[in-house]
């Protein structure tokens, strides 16, 4: 037979398997293994076995009585004698119990229930326990239920393995953990650096355009003072092909003929001089002042 805890674990690992089997079968057509894995899985359950540690001592209890209620002879009291049935009839139904308890171990694990060591105590304790009982003779020879205390041991064996279950559990758990955070670290430091160099890009950049704005204002300027000298030179050269004309038509004027009087119209003699003016925009007019 399988111990406990073993057969605990191979029905979770079955219980999907069993889940989409009865989800897809019948009611009606339910095989009979499933029937079988159903009444080993409630028999080997936690609760049912602490329910059947507890009536093994409280057979042992009852024995316990019985025998100091009749040690001291026939000489009873009502109350002695109704505590007396009372516990009679407790042991009696935990007699019951048992065998009910064996059977249904047979029915749902067969022949692997005679290769437990466990069961095959249980099984003489009980069947001597029921031949005494035939015989009214029973009462001291339940004591012999302390042997079945290995049911408790193993009681205690599986809930420390599934404290210890729970345990790595829960250090697993806390790995996973620890990991997601040096992950969650790495990102963030990974984030930082991005951080970092999108800052120093962002300042080069910036460095980079004041220095183009800083060229272009010199250029700016360099063009105005350029603009500025030729119009100067222009101005220059405007006047000097002004006398240069003066001093042809006065020369020529004398080769040919006499000298003939300008009826043009004299200028003031406070009129004003022509200046070129540079523009913002690089641009130049010609201006009288």
């Amino acid at each position: 037979m399988l111990r406990f805890e073993e057969f605990s674990a191979l029905r979770r690992r079955q219980s999907p398997v069993d889940g989409s089997k009865a989800q897809s079968a019948e009611p009606a057509l339910v095989s009979a293994a499933s029937q079988v894995d159903k009444a080993g899985f409630y028999l080997e359950a936690l609760e049912v076995q602490i329910i059947t540690i507890g009536l093994i001592a409280a057979d042992i209890i009852g024995s316990v009585v019985t025998i100091m209620f009749t040690c001291g002879g026939d000489s009873q009291s009502a109350l002695e004698r109704a505590v007396l049935n009372l516990v009679e009839s407790l042991m009696g139904f935990t007699l019951v119990y048992f065998i009910m308890e064996l059977g249904a171990l047979v029915f749902a694990f067969k022949l692997s229930f005679f290769a437990h060591l466990g069961n095959l105590l249980d099984t003489a304790v009980i069947a001597v326990c029921l031949v005494y009982e035939i015989q009214g003779k029973s009462r001291g020879i339940r004591l012999v239920g302390l042997l079945r205390s290995w049911r408790f041991l193993r009681l205690v064996s599986t809930l420390m393995a599934r404290k210890d279950k729970d345990m790595e559990s829960a250090i697993e758990g806390w790995q996973h953990d620890q990991e997601l955070l040096e992950k969650s670290r790495v990102e963030i430091a990974r984030l930082e650096d991005a951080l970092r160099r999108e800052s120093d890009s962002k300042k080069r950049v910036e460095k980079m355009l004041k220095g183009y704005k800083d060229e272009v204002e010199t250029l700016n300027e360099a063009l105005k003072i350029a603009a500025l000298d030729i119009a100067n030179a222009g101005g220059d050269q405007l006047l000097l092909d002004e006398e240069y004309s003066d001093e042809n038509s006065d020369l020529s004027s004398t080769r040919d003929g006499p000298l003939k009087t300008d009826t043009r119209p004299e200028k003031p003699s406070g009129g004003g001089t022509k200046t070129f003016f540079v523009k913002n925009d690089g641009t130049y007019e010609l201006r009288e002042i």
